[in-house]
C-alpha cells in the first residue's frame, strides 16, 4: 500500500516552479569573441566591468512576468561579435522605480537598434512602464578584458561602465550613464539621461541630447561634450583639446588644463577655472554671463565683446581698446588668443587666488 504525502499542496508547489523565476534568479553566460563586440539589450540594467581571458562575456539575467519568452542571439553582424536580447512582441511593459513613461524604437531583424540606418529592415517597439504588453526585460552584466573594442547598447534602464580598459561605447536611447575609472578611448551617448564620468584616462566624447553632464577627473588628448540641453559641470580635467557645446545649459569648469578650450551655449552662464596657460580660448554664449579666472603665468591677446551688458577684468591688462562693452588688449606675453563673446551678459576676468 502506498504512502500518500503529508502536505501534497506544498510537495506540488516545490516541484512546478514557474520558469521565469529561475530565469530572473539564475544569470546565463555567453560567450563573445572577436576583435570587435557589440552588446544591444531594449530594457534593463547593464553593468560593464573587467573580464579575464581572450573573449568578452556577457552574463544575462532574464526577469518580469514574460521573462521566458526573451531570447539571446549570437552572432556576427556587418563582421562584429554581436550579442542581442530578442523581444518577440511590440509592446514591452518595463515597470522599474528609475523610468516611467514610454520610449519607442526602430528595432531591426536582427535586434539591433540605433545608428545612421535605424530604419533598414526594422520595426516599430514601444517600451512602457506600464499598462498591458509583454513584462519582461534583461540585466546584463558584461565582462571586458583589457584593450578589447565594446560597444554597449541599451533601450531604456541604466547603464555604467567601472574600472574597464579598452575602447568603450556606451549608448542608449534613455537612460542614465556612468563612467568610472576607464583607461582608454570612452564614447558615450543618451538621447535622454544624464552623464556622470569620474577619473578616465584616455580620450573622451559624451554626446546628450537631453541631460546634465558631470566630470570629475579626465586625462586624454581630445575631451568632447555636446548637450542638446543641460548643464556641464567638470573639474580636475587635463588635455590638449577640450570642446564643450550646449544648446541651452550652463558651464561649470574648474582646474582645467588645456592648449585649446571653446565653449558655446545657447543660454547659459559659463564659468572657467584654469591651472595652466592657453594657446587657444574661445567662450560664446548667446544669453549669459562669462566668468574666466587665470592663473599669474597666463598669457594671451584678447577680445572681450557683449552686446548687452559690461566687460570688467581684476587682472593686469594692456588695453588697446576699451568700451563700456568690449575690451582688446594683451595679458602677459600675448602669446595666446582669447575670444570672449556673449549676447546678453557681463564678461569677467578674475586671477586666480
Amino acid at each position: 500500500m502506498s504512502k500518500l504525502p503529508l502536505f501534497p499542496s506544498l510537495v506540488l508547489a516545490l516541484l512546478v516552479v514557474p520558469p521565469a523565476s529561475l530565469l530572473a534568479q539564475t544569470p546565463e553566460r555567453f560567450t563573445v569573441g572577436g576583435d570587435r563586440i557589440a552588446v544591444y539589450d531594449l530594457a534593463g540594467e547593464i553593468s560593464v566591468v573587467p573580464g579575464t581571458g581572450p573573449d568578452v562575456v556577457v552574463e544575462v539575467t532574464r526577469a518580469g512576468a514574460d521573462a521566458g519568452q526573451l531570447k539571446v542571439e549570437v552572432s556576427p553582424i556587418r563582421n562584429v561579435s554581436t550579442l542581442r536580447i530578442m523581444f518577440p512582441q511590440d509592446r514591452i511593459i518595463y515597470p522599474q522605480r528609475n523610468w516611467s513613461g514610454q520610449s519607442d524604437f526602430r528595432v531591426r531583424d536582427d535586434g539591433t537598434f540605433g545608428g545612421s540606418d535605424g530604419d533598414r529592415d526594422s520595426r516599430r517597439i514601444q517600451v512602457r512602464s506600464s499598462g498591458s504588453g509583454l513584462e519582461a526585460h534583461a540585466n546584463l552584466r558584461v565582462l571586458v578584458p583589457a584593450g578589447k573594442r565594446v560597444s554597449v547598447n541599451i533601450g531604456v534602464g541604466t547603464l555604467d561602465a567601472a574600472n574597464v580598459n579598452g575602447d568603450i561605447s556606451l549608448e542608449a536611447a534613455s537612460a542614465n550613464i556612468s563612467a568610472d575609472h576607464v583607461r582608454g578611448s570612452l564614447s558615450i551617448d543618451t538621447g535622454s539621461g544624464d552623464v556622470t564620468v569620474t577619473a578616465v584616462d584616455g580620450d573622451l566624447s559624451v554626446d546628450t541630447g537631453s541631460g546634465n553632464v558631470k566630470i570629475s577627473g579626465a586625462n586624454g588628448s581630445e575631451i568632447t561634450i555636446d548637450t542638446g540641453s543641460g548643464d556641464v559641470i567638470g573639474s580636475d580635467i587635463k588635455s590638449a583639446h577640450v570642446n564643450v557645446d550646449t544648446g541651452s545649459g550652463n558651464i561649470n569648469l574648474a582646474g582645467i588644463s588645456t592648449a585649446s578650450l571653446s565653449l558655446d551655449t545657447g543660454s547659459g552662464d559659463v564659468e572657467v577655472g584654469l591651472t595652466s596657460d592657453t594657446d587657444e580660448l574661445s567662450v560664446e554664449t548667446g544669453s549669459g554671463n562669462v566668468t574666466i579666472a587665470i592663473p599669474a603665468s597666463f598669457g594671451s591677446t584678447i577680445d572681450l565683446d557683449t552686446s548687452s551688458g559690461e566687460v570688467d577684468s581684476e587682472v593686469s591688462i594692456q588695453v588697446t581698446r576699451r568700451g563700456r562693452q568690449h575690451l582688446s588688449g594683451k595679458i602677459g606675453d600675448g602669446q595666446g588668443r582669447m575670444d570672449i563673446e556673449t549676447g546678453s551678459g557681463d564678461v569677467t576676468l578674475r586671477a586666480v587666488r
